[in-house]
């Protein structure tokens, strides 16, 4: 790779090439710009990507990789902390392992339906990032892909995706609520681990999301299968068709953020069947009567939840 460094009276230019036919060009406003065909070269370790060593000179702060280009190559970005906004043209069609580790102030990605793969630990460490847009042609989430990105809240993986990796999304503490479709066949182990003690995470009945989060003791929401709504009843705050400990559990936990002002982490629905004796408040009364009636329930006990609602008001 060869850099070269231009001045003229007004803008510094650094220029370089990262491929056969693609060169890099980065101006004194932090844009890097990678124009040209075909694949980026894949760097064995972060110290021979040439942007790695820029960026202890110039700090790149937004990357555009331009259209033509197939491949953004493992470690091209590894370390690149000041990149704020990357944006990927619709002919790209991988992204290499480590490509964007810890790219700390990365906020925001959109990785277009063009990619079909993206590498091992390709976001890890990027906790900024509080939003990405997945591609939609992507047969698996790899391991330790979007490791440790701390910012992230919410995840929905496309229909596309068979294999959620092992620690996929590990030690992303703040994700509380995760979608993932009936296409996914396998999660590693370790995928959620780390996520926040509030994990939800949505999907069909008797798919792998489900025996996933049964497994590992992790709130589920079933959606219906006609029109991909949660189906709540009174009571079945989680929505998985079942009246139980976790239920009572998500109440109560309602219950204690609202004491203090918090958001409750309830949509409406769920607040108006977590409202179990209908008193116009959801407080550790309704907790209560969801408990008691599952430790009935366990022990026999043939009345429906209405039933036993109704007996607790005779």
């Amino acid at each position: 790779t060869t850099t070269t460094t231009t001045t003229t009276t007004t803008t510094q230019i650094n220029t370089g090439s990262c491929g056969e036919n693609i060169t890099w060009e980065l101006d004194d406003n932090g844009i890097l710009t990678l124009s040209g065909s075909g694949k980026m070269t894949d760097y064995r370790y972060k110290d021979d990507s040439p942007f790695f060593n820029i960026n202890h000179i110039q700090a790149i702060k937004e990357l555009v990789i331009s259209e033509g280009i197939t491949s953004i190559g493992n470690n091209s970005f590894s370390f690149s902390s000041e990149i704020e906004v990357i944006k990927i043209s619709n002919t790209v069609k991988s992204i290499g392992d480590f490509s964007f580790i810890e790219c700390t102030k990365l906020k925001s990605i959109t990785i277009p339906d063009s990619v079909t793969s993206i590498g091992d630990m390709a976001f890890r460490g990027c906790i900024s990032l509080t939003n990405i847009d997945i591609s939609n042609s992507i047969s698996n989430i790899s391991d330790s892909c979007f490791c440790d990105c701390t910012g992230l809240t919410s995840i929905v993986i496309p229909d596309s995706v068979i294999s959620i990796d092992n620690s996929a999304f590990r030690n992303c503490s703040d994700i509380s609520s995760v979608i993932i479709p009936s296409s996914v066949k396998n999660i590693g182990k370790y995928a959620f681990w780390g996520c926040s003690d509030d994990l939800i995470i949505t999907g069909y009945k008797d798919t792998e999301a489900e025996k996933y989060a049964m497994e590992n003791s992790i709130k589920f929401s079933v959606l219906d299968k006609e029109n991909g709504t949660n189906t709540y009843s009174l009571g079945d705050v989680t929505g998985d068709g079942i009246i139980d400990a976790t239920d009572a559990s998500f109440v109560l936990t309602a219950y204690a953020k609202s004491s203090t002002n918090e958001d409750d982490g309830m949509n409406e629905e769920q607040r108006k069947f977590a409202d179990v004796n209908k008193d116009g408040v959801v407080d550790a009364v309704d907790a209560s009567a969801v408990l008691t009636f599952y430790a009935l329930s366990s022990t026999g006990n043939k009345q429906t939840f209405d039933e036993f609602i109704k007996s607790l008001n005779n």
